[in-house]
């Protein structure tokens, strides 16, 4: 731990003594040097972990300041743009529907449940309201990937539902009932992925990563509020 810890360490001193900077006369400790003073050259260093660079030191800075996604949490943040994506196209597939098939009573329906469907999967993907944050439901992600599924199903059913069209021709009618069927199949698909990922426990793995993540960009804000590191950029 040691010197790797030094950059943490002047965030403490600096909420105990008020500084407002790390000046170049701090960047020599945080780099380690034995005895308050020697070189990456030095043969103090015979045997140990050699100190490390000035370079090194601004970067693990810039590290602090600018936190970055790590690669398992932008791939839980491209499954929810694919949900999204597929939701969206899917509602959009839904006003298609109304618009050009003829359908029934029941037909009708069953597409305003797929569209209040999906739009409950866009606004819980994006966690805007409290009503998805609440439910549990659609917080457990193995009760969500049912539920995304199910959403899917029903798309997939639509194609044989109304075999009659308005206002389109059979062209149209064929492309459409595609379109319906490619992102009927992608709701499927996140659904089954949400649904294995919660049994692996990966939802656990995820909520710890954002915690992480949001608990580091806080702190960098907080860096930038009180003006600590300012000199660190070279």
């Amino acid at each position: 731990m040691g010197d790797d810890e030094d950059v943490l360490k002047q965030w403490d001193a600096h909420e105990k003594t008020g500084g407002s900077t790390v000046d170049e006369e701090t960047v020599p400790a945080l780099m380690g040097s034995p005895g308050g003073g020697g070189t990456a050259g030095s043969d103090d260093w015979a045997g140990e972990t050699p100190p490390r660079t000035r370079g090194d030191v601004h970067d693990e800075l810039d590290d602090q300041l600018n936190p970055k996604r790590n690669a398992l949490h932008r791939f839980f943040n491209f499954i929810r743009f694919i949900t999204i994506f597929s939701a969206s196209n899917m509602l959009l597939g839904q006003f298609i529907g109304i618009a050009f098939d003829a359908v029934g009573p029941i037909q009708y329906v069953l597409r305003i449940y797929v569209i209040l469907l999906c739009c409950l999967t866009i606004l819980n993907e994006l966690e805007w309201t409290n009503l998805t944050l609440s439910s549990a439901l659609l917080k457990i992600w193995i009760s969500r990937g049912l539920i995304y599924g199910f959403v899917g199903v029903l798309g997939l059913e639509e194609n044989d539902v109304s075999p009659h069209t308005k206002n389109m021709s059979m062209v149209g009618r064929t492309a459409a009932l595609n379109y319906i069927k490619v992102v009927a199949w992608m709701m499927v698909a996140c659904g089954i992925l949400y649904t294995v990922m919660g049994i692996l426990c990966l939802q656990i793995v995820s909520d710890k990563i954002r915690e992480n993540y949001q608990g580091r960009v806080a702190r960098a804000a907080e860096l930038r509020r009180t003006g600590l590191f300012e000199s660190s950029n070279p």
